[in-house]
């Protein structure tokens, strides 16, 4: 996992990242152009990372917080 900054506040959400289970990271771990799912989502759509804190869904640009938790798609 590459860690882009040690910042505490993401530090914080990395640990609380980890009960959704080894896979999970954080968005602002994702490089540009990772596929993901949002973590602890029902519908499991596949998203792709497109700039920091942003995300392309089904062809739409969408924000993300830096903190949330994300897993990567196979």
């Amino acid at each position: 996992m590459t860690r882009n900054t040690s910042d505490p506040d993401l530090n914080a959400a990395r640990a609380a990242a980890r009960r959704f289970g080894s896979e999970a990271m954080i968005f602002e771990d994702l490089a540009v152009g990772e596929r993901f799912c949002f973590a602890g989502s029902s519908s499991q759509t596949v998203c792709i990372k497109i700039r920091r804190r942003r995300y392309s869904l089904d062809g739409r640009v969408c924000y993300a917080t830096a903190t949330r938790t994300v897993v990567r798609s196979a």
